[in-house]
Order: C-alpha cells, then structure tokens, then sequence
C-alpha cells in the first residue's frame, strides 16, 4: 500500500541519517559499515547492489520512487518533486528537490523526514580513471554524465551547499563522509 511523503513528514524526527550515493567514494566502507549505521539510511540507484537502505530512492523519467525498507513499515511512498534550479526550497510540502542528482532528493528526503543531522557518502561529483560510480560506469554514463560538465556540476553544487547552510540554520548537521568529494562541507 502506497503512502504519500506528507503523511510521514518528520516521522523519524531528531534522526541521525545517512545518505548513500552512488559516487566511488562509497567503497571506503564494507557493506558491514554500512548496515550497521547507527541511524536511518536512505540509498540510492544502485546502492542495493552493497546493502539494503532503510530507504531506498530511484527516480526515473517514468517512476518516482522512495521505498521503505523498515521491517513493519515495507511500502512505497509517493511524492512529487520540483527542480528549483538555483533556489533550494526547504518548505515541508511534501516535495523533493531534483537538482542534477538523484542523491539531492534523497538529502531534502532526509529534512522531509526530520533529521538532525544528515551525513553524505558517494556524493563526490568527480571521477575516478574509468569509474563514475562505485560499480563502475553504468550504462548511459560516460563522458557526457553531468560531473563532468562545469556548468552543471557548479551549478549543482551550489545547490547542496545552499541547501546545507539553510539546513544548518535549522540546526540540521550536514557531515560529508566522502574523502575526496568536490562538495565542501563546514
């Protein structure tokens, strides 16, 4: 049974929330780490590859997807969202924002959910020798991917670190686990 994003908006309130990537850096961990995170997880894509989120987020052009995996709580949640360009709208409507990356709604995804404080993993926005991912390079994924073209990747950048200031004016913590990742993060 589907179930809408503003009926569980702040359900795990006060939260400590990791968001997977799909970016290389993701490999600086076992698949042991990462389901033992001390906290609610939110993947995305192809990040089930390595374990299993508690919250798993795919979009496509055909299907918006975020899947509970909490035993007791399995189900799709719907949701709309809105690419709000250079503005990073915060307000609780039950929206995500999809800037460039799909690991963008997943970090509104942790706000939406109320989080207090929001670590990033395989948000690197940069490439390894033959890598875009930390499978490698999916399909449809090569050099014309968005992280390497410099207008859209500042652009998308620009986003986050928007969205983490705002957020850290709510007294939301954002944490980048990701050794050499191009988003800088205070």
């Amino acid at each position: 049974m589907a179930t809408s994003l503003r009926d569980i908006r702040d359900r795990h309130k006060g939260a400590r929330f990791l968001i997977c990537g799909t970016g290389p850096s993701v490999d600086q961990y076992s698949a042991d780490w990462y389901a033992r995170w001390d906290g609610i997880t939110i993947g995305v894509n192809d990040i089930v590859h390595l374990f299993e989120p508690d919250y798993h987020l795919n979009i496509h052009e055909s299907a918006r997807t975020l899947t509970c995996n909490i035993p007791g709580l399995e189900r799709e949640i719907q949701f709309d969202y809105h690419n709000p360009s250079t503005q990073v709208d915060l307000e609780k409507k039950g929206e995500l924002s999809l800037v460039g990356t799909v690991a963008f709604t997943a970090y509104t995804a942790a706000y939406q959910l109320g989080a207090e404080e929001i670590s990033l993993i395989g948000v690197d926005f940069k490439v390894c020798p033959g890598q875009t991912h930390f499978i490698g390079c999916p399909s449809g994924y090569d050099g014309n991917h968005f992280i390497e073209k410099n207008f859209e990747l500042a652009a998308v950048i620009r986003c986050f670190e928007s969205a983490i200031k705002q957020y850290g004016e709510l007294g939301i913590k954002t944490i980048n686990l990701s050794r050499n990742s191009l988003l800088m993060v205070n």
